[in-house]
């Protein structure tokens, strides 16, 4: 009986050996669209911004610090003209193969250009 359990525990083990979890990570490859992103808040002591784009017909709102892991710097503001009205661009980024984060928002400070909606 000891011998029937060895060998049944044993083939189980060897079975599930061989068994191959998915990847995850990369590589991995994305589709990168842009969205315009309208400048309606610029808190200055923060050098923080919120933007309001729409995604798929509906609007949201999202900062820039949520989005790039950073503030503006003075430098930024200055090289972009930043001002509460202005359009810039919103690059997501959708995962096409691969295992890694599916989507990825970034804002870019360069105008929105209605020519890379299609990119």
């Amino acid at each position: 009986m000891k011998n029937l359990l060895f060998a049944l525990l044993f083939l189980v083990v060897a079975c599930n050996s061989n068994r191959q979890e998915p990847m995850v990570g990369g590589p991995c490859s994305y589709e990168t669209t842009y969205h315009p992103a309208k400048v309606i808040d610029f808190n200055t002591s923060l050098m923080d911004a919120l933007f309001e784009v729409n995604f798929h017909g509906k609007a949201d709102t999202l900062g820039y610090h949520e989005l790039n892991n950073a503030y503006l710097t003075p430098e930024q503001v200055v090289e972009t003209g930043f001002s509460v009205g202005k359009t810039f661009q919103l690059a997501m980024d959708d995962i096409k193969t691969g295992t890694c984060t599916p989507v990825i928002l970034r804002l870019e400070l360069v105008p929105f250009d209605s020519t890379a909606i299609a990119k």
